[in-house]
């Protein structure tokens, strides 16, 4: 390659190449200065700024990133490459309104994008936002109805804010485009299992996804609570103690476990487990089930 280069010093291939040997032999700086020299010249420049970002990513230098990315978007604000890789970049960050507003300005562009609507969302519920998110989400399905990823998002979203109706029919459309979508499954049946609904469906669904993803926890956990629901409390006890010793800092295994505890009638531990469960960092929606569950074991 080095030979490729004195006798071709303008071809975008060999230089790339040669930037993809130095970071396989770790010569990282060699690897950034060459794509920086890249980034100078207007043939490479997308393709350079896109890759060095990868390289400041693998180093956990995405704060380096976002600061070049902000002083090529306003030196090039038409440029929709670089606006979608500070949106990006900023949303791996963790700094949503950047990326709100990267997405938003090319959304002007293209306002039939529903990928670009699937990540408005995606920051908007990063940001806590979960109705906005919702929003965004449905706007990107009512533009793309097969669009999995846009239904998969509204539905995981709806599910969240306790919307449960409408979250199991997302995830019955999402099962009707995907039909081995094994989380849809599983979401699905717990959903069924939470709200009354037909427990045996429940169970199907949560098999089938077993059979697809096998010994999935979170697909384990949801038999369970199905089991625990349709009072083949053995099974779910089983099922449950084998999970928390599998995974003892799952706080939702733990208190699904103190529910099954309480039904069989043993207080004792399941006082036990349930305030091991608060102290392993749940969700706020688990810990307020946690804290109703305690009061039970009184």
């Amino acid at each position: 390659m080095r030979a490729l280069e004195k006798r071709f010093p303008e071809d975008a291939d060999v230089q790339f190449q040669i930037v993809a040997f130095d970071v396989a032999d770790d010569q990282l700086v060699d690897a950034e200065r060459r794509l920086q020299r890249l980034c100078a010249k207007p043939s490479t420049k997308p393709r350079a700024l896109q890759e060095l970002v990868s390289l400041y990513a693998e180093q956990k230098r995405l704060d380096k990133a976002l600061v070049m990315l902000r002083s090529e978007a306003s030196q090039s604000p038409s440029s929709n490459a670089v606006i979608a890789l500070l949106g990006n970049t900023a949303l791996r960050l963790g700094k949503y309104d950047q990326a709100i507003i990267s997405y938003q300005e090319l959304l002007k562009k293209n306002p039939k994008s529903s990928d670009l609507l699937r990540l408005v969302g995606a920051a908007y519920e990063g940001k806590g936002d979960r109705a906005s998110a919702i929003a965004k989400f449905e706007e990107a399905v009512n533009l793309a109805p097969n669009d999995a990823a846009a239904i998969a998002g509204v539905a995981d979203l709806l599910r969240l804010a306790g919307r449960a109706p409408e979250a199991m029919a997302r995830y019955r459309r999402l099962l009707q485009i995907e039909p081995d979508n094994a989380r849809a499954m599983n979401n699905l049946a717990y959903l069924l299992a939470d709200t009354g609904g037909s427990l045996d469906e429940a169970e199907r669904l949560v098999q089938r996804a077993l059979q697809l993803i096998p010994n999935d926890p979170t697909f384990s956990d949801t038999l369970g609570v199905v089991y625990t629901k349709k009072q083949q409390s053995e099974r779910s006890l089983r099922l449950f103690d084998s999970l928390v010793r599998k995974y003892p800092e799952e706080p939702a295994f733990r208190y699904h476990y103190g529910l099954v505890l309480i039904e069989g009638g043993n207080s004792a531990k399941a006082k036990i487990e349930l305030e091991t469960a608060l102290r392993k960092n749940p969700s706020e929606d688990v810990r307020q089930s946690i804290a109703l569950a305690l009061g039970r074991t009184r």
